[in-house]
């Protein structure tokens, strides 16, 4: 039994070993088919023409400011915002699911006592 134990982890460690050398040599492949052009091939090509400088822009971040509060201002819905709760409770369902939530973080005591007719936490 034990020697059967053993064959059975030698071959499946040589088997790990084989395809992780494998995996060694595919990456050591495609890292030297990969390489980039040498620094004299690329010093032969001329450089390319200096063209104008681009524009300089003096942007102190206000028009993203006023279009994202635009996009607030327009997305936001204030009923949705005052009372989370209140947005949720709309999916069919919900109060069902957060009923039972509360069942569960409650403790098996007070569920006791809920389902005894006491009611509530004493």
């Amino acid at each position: 039994m034990l020697g059967e134990a053993l064959i059975i982890m030698l071959v499946g460690m040589g088997i790990t070993f084989t395809f992780l050398l494998l995996l060694w040599g595919v990456i050591r492949l495609v890292g030297l088919l990969d390489r980039r052009p040498s620094p004299s091939a690329a010093a032969a090509s001329p450089p390319p023409p200096p063209g104008p400088p681009p524009p300089a822009v003096e942007d102190d971040g206000r028009p993203l400011a006023a279009a994202l509060a635009v996009a607030l201002a327009l997305g936001s819905d204030p009923a949705r915002a005052a009372d989370p709760a209140q947005a949720t409770a709309s999916a069919p369902g919900t109060v069902w699911r957060q009923a039972g939530r509360g069942a569960l973080m409650a403790g098996p005591e007070i569920v006791a006592a809920a389902r005894a007719g006491r009611g509530g936490r004493s």
